[in-house]
């Protein structure tokens, strides 16, 4: 299969049961072609770079101590856990409404919950959902999202890690006609297409693995090399 059919076709990823922490390929199937990126679709790029992101993120953090992902540069500041976590958020919140974007999506893509809510991680962690902000989240939260315990860096990883495989599944299903449709879900501001509600995303995504290469940088620790 060309990387070309791998972006347009959802069918591939049938077999991938839903909430799996199992890969569910498509990173691989573009890391095939790296070499030939500008050569895939323009929704394929797109796809592709969150895919990057998604690995870069994995490979900072992946080596970390507990210690390492909590640690503060000032007790105003976020660590690295908190972006990990507010990245898998937001990758949790984007999954599940990527079927609901249009009504085509959702005829390829079955309805899904946010993790998040189908396991109950806010009770498992000890989290009060009302303290976490804008879709529990972190978002608006100022210096009280300095306050947010989280666990540590392998049950992070594992939260970060199957909500990457769900939203990478989700944008399996995409091609260019879904791109360019108007969301039909109320998004804002109003006729808001798909392509630019997930390039906010990918803007963002990339912003926090920014944050996330700073806050390791500071600690002096054997920074990866991106």
């Amino acid at each position: 299969m060309t990387t070309r059919e791998a972006v347009v076709t959802h069918s591939r990823f049938d077999q991938y049961a839903l909430y799996s922490s199992t890969p569910i390929g498509l990173g691989a199937i573009l890391r095939e072609s790296k070499g030939n990126a500008m050569n895939i679709t323009p929704v394929g790029q797109i796809i592709y770079w969150f895919v990057q992101a998604h690995e870069d993120v994995l490979k900072l953090v992946e080596g970390l101590s507990d210690a390492q992902i909590a640690w503060q540069p000032h007790p105003a500041a976020t660590s690295i856990a908190f972006n990990v976590w507010h990245l898998a958020r937001w990758a949790d919140y984007v999954q599940a409404r990527i079927p609901q974007a249009t009504a085509v999506l959702g005829q390829r893509l079955e309805s899904r919950q946010q993790v998040w809510h189908a396991k109950d991680l806010a009770a498992k962690w000890g989290l009060d959902p009302a303290s976490l902000g804008d879709i529990e989240a972190g978002n608006e939260l100022g210096v009280l999202a300095t306050q947010i315990r989280l666990p540590g860096q392998v049950v992070l990883l594992e939260y970060l890690r199957r909500c990457y495989a769900l939203e990478e599944q989700g944008l399996a299903a995409l091609d260019e006609a879904q791109f360019q449709a108007v969301r039909t879900d109320g998004g804002e501001p109003p006729d808001q297409t798909v392509g630019y509600w997930l390039m906010s995303h990918l803007v963002h995504e990339w912003e926090h693995l920014g944050l996330i290469h700073y806050l390791q940088g500071l600690q002096e620790v054997n920074t990866t090399r991106l």
